[in-house]
């Protein structure tokens, strides 16, 4: 199966389709970022057209990978990517910046779908590694943990999230 790319979708199960994110999609992210965010645990309060700024400054970043999930015509989730270009020995890690999925439909393999379908771009795209940071003994930590991922630097948290690290093969995601 190919990743998306150039505008190209991959239809999934349960009516879900996933797709590379265009600028198109930054109303759709901020809108659902704030929503997501604000529930348990994070409860956290976001300014959506702050939100939007940041997300469209961060798609001009080298080496963006994003994709959205749909549902219909609506977004039901997002991940997005960026290569860590400033940092020499980290050029070629991918940071994954933001994964979140409607609270709605949590539990239904999105996160894993836009995981998979990011580490597969990521593979092609000639990314060695990928890097997050995510609340550890989170509902977020076990779908990472599940995914590859290992948590680095124990016991450094920034900002009480762990650091958290995996190499990528790109056969495993072909």
């Amino acid at each position: 199966m190919s990743v998306p790319s150039n505008g190209r979708e991959r239809n999934t199960a349960a009516g879900i389709m996933v797709r590379q994110m265009t600028a198109h999609d930054i109303a759709g992210f901020s809108t659902l970022f704030c929503d997501v965010f604000a529930s348990p645990p994070w409860n956290e309060r976001w300014d959506s057209a702050a939100v939007a700024e940041t997300i469209g400054r961060t798609m001009k970043n080298s080496g963006f990978i994003g994709f959205t999930s749909m549902k219909a015509k609506w977004p039901v989730g997002f991940i997005t990517g960026f290569r860590l270009a400033p940092i020499p020995h980290l050029s070629s890690v991918l940071y994954i910046d933001q994964l979140f999925v409607d609270g709605r439909v949590q539990g239904a393999g999105i996160g894993r779908m836009l995981m998979n379908t990011l580490l597969r771009a990521a593979s092609e795209h000639a990314y060695r590694g990928a890097l997050l940071l995510t609340m550890p003994k989170s509902a977020a930590e076990s779908l990472y943990r599940s995914a590859g991922f290992r948590r680095m630097l124990r016991p450094v948290l920034l900002r009480g999230k762990g650091i958290y690290y995996m190499r990528l093969n790109r056969e495993r995601y072909e």
